[in-house]
C-alpha cells in the first residue's frame, strides 16, 4: 500500500502579524498533486491541523475545500488531533464521515481499536493516537503521572498482532535525544513532554507530528513529516517535504520524501541597511538584522524592497555589548501588529486570530 504522511498543516496561522492561509493553501494544493501523481492509498494527517481550538471561518473554509478534493480520489484518509486542534471539534460526524473512508481521533477512548485495511499482504492496522497530556488517561491508569507514563500505558494497552503490518500515527514529542526543534513549536518548559521513542520500535511505520522539521526518530521507521510550510526565522534554511512510503509484506518498507515549495519563501539577509535596499525587491517573507550602529527610517526603506518585511532586528556593538539582538532602542522599527500579536501570545498561549487582527488594525488606524 501507498501511503502519504502529512502534519502539522496548522491552517490559520499567523506569523508576526502576516496570515500563513495563502501558504497553506499553495502547500495543500501541492500535497493534491501528489496524491494523484503516485498514486496514494491513504493519506496521514499526524495532528495540528488547525492552529487554534478556535479556527477562524477561513480556515474551516479552506480544510474543507481540501477534504472535498480528496474525497473524490477514492483513498483512505487518517487524522488525528494535535495539541493546538479541539480534539472533540475536530472529529465531529467521525462515525458517518468513517463511511466515506475518512478516519478521526480527536480522543483517546476513540483511539484503542485499530482500522483494519486489507491488501494483497494481507491486514494492515492503523492506530490513531491523538495528542494526550497525563490528565487525560489518568481515569484509567491510575498509576501515571509524567507524558512518558501515559504513551507508555496507552501502547501496552493495544492489542497488537506482530504477525500482521502495524502502524501508529501520534502526536508527542518523542525523544531519542537528538531531535531537533525549531522556534515554531510550542513546546514544555523543561522538557517534562518527552516520550522514549523505545515504545515505537514494535510498529511498522511510525507517522509522528509535533515537531516542524522533518526528522528519523532514532528508527529509520519512526519519522517526523514536519510542517507544510515554514513558520520562524528558524526555519529559514529548511526544506519542506512530505514522506511517501509503501510498504508491502511484513519488514518490507520503501520510504522517500516529496519536496515542497513555498508560494513566497522566508528568507533572512544580515548587513548594512545601505546593502541591504541595495537588493533587488521580493514578495518573500523577509527577516532583516540590520549591522548599522544607527539606521534612520530603516523600516520605511525596507517595506519599499520587501513588502512581507516578518521582522526587523540590530546585531551591532551596543547589542552585542548587551548580549542581545533586540533592544528598546529598535523596538520602533517593529510592526505594531507584531509587537501586539507577540504580547497577545505571551499571555493567551495563541496568536490573534484573523478577526482579532481585524480589529486591531481598525483601531490602529483610528490612532494613526
Amino acid at each position: 500500500m501507498r501511503i502519504l504522511h502529512i502534519a502539522d498543516l496548522h491552517i490559520g496561522k499567523i506569523v508576526n502579524g502576516y496570515s500563513m492561509l495563502e501558504e497553506q493553501s499553495y502547500a495543500l494544493d501541492q500535497v493534491l498533486h501528489m496524491i494523484k501523481e503516485h498514486e496514494v492509498e491513504a493519506l496521514i494527517m499526524a495532528g495540528d491541523i488547525y492552529d487554534t481550538r478556535y479556527p477562524s471561518d477561513e480556515s474551516v473554509k479552506l480544510f474543507n475545500d481540501f477534504m472535498t478534493q480528496l474525497i473524490p480520489l477514492n483513498l483512505h484518509i487518517f487524522i488525528i488531533s494535535g495539541n493546538h486542534d479541539a480534539g472533540t471539534k475536530l472529529a465531529f460526524a467521525n462515525k458517518l464521515l468513517a463511511k466515506q473512508n475518512v478516519h478521526i481521533v480527536g480522543d483517546i477512548k476513540d483511539g484503542y481499536n485499530p482500522i483494519v485495511l486489507e491488501d494483497e499482504y494481507g491486514s494492515l492496522n492503523f492506530y490513531l493516537i491523538p495528542f494526550i497530556r497525563p490528565s487525560d488517561v489518568r481515569v484509567q491508569f491510575e498509576h501515571v503521572s509524567s507524558y512518558d507514563d501515559a504513551l507508555k500505558a496507552v501502547i501496552d494497552h493495544l492489542s497488537i498482532n506482530e504477525n500482521e503490518r502495524n502502524i501508529l500515527v501520534g502526536h508527542q514529542f518523542f525523544s531519542s535525544g537528538s531531535e531537533v526543534t525549531s522556534d515554531s513549536e510550542r513546546l514544555l518548559v523543561g522538557g517534562i513532554e518527552q516520550v522514549s521513542y523505545t515504545h515505537l520500535i514494535q510498529f511498522d511505520y511510525v507517522a509522528l507530528g509535533h515537531l516542524h522539521r522533518s526528522q528519523i526518530v532514532k528508527e529509520d521507521h519512526i519519522r517526523y513529516s514536519g510542517s507544510l510550510v515554514k513558520y520562524s526565522l528558524s526555519e529559514v534554511n529548511d526544506q519542506k517535504s512530505v514522506i511517501l512510503f509503501d510498504i508491502k509484506e511484513k519488514g518490507t518498507l520503501h520510504i522517500q520524501k516529496l519536496a515542497l515549495t513555498m508560494k513566497h519563501d522566508f528568507k533572512h539577509v544580515e548587513g548594512m541597511l545601505e546593502e541591504i535596499v541595495a537588493l533587488d525587491a521580493t514578495d518573500d517573507y523577509m527577516f532583516v538584522t540590520l549591522n548599522d550602529d544607527y539606521a534612520v527610517d530603516a523600516i520605511v526603506q525596507l517595506k519599499v524592497k520587501f513588502k512581507n518585511l516578518m521582522n526587523l532586528d540590530f546585531n551591532n556593538a551596543r547589542t552585542k555589548a548587551s548580549n542581545q539582538i533586540t533592544t528598546i532602542s529598535n523596538i520602533e522599527a517593529i510592526p505594531p501588529l507584531t509587537l501586539f500579536n507577540n504580547l497577545y501570545e505571551t499571555f493567551h498561549d495563541e496568536p490573534l486570530s484573523e478577526s482579532q487582527i481585524k480589529i486591531v488594525n481598525k483601531i490602529m488606524e483610528g490612532i494613526d
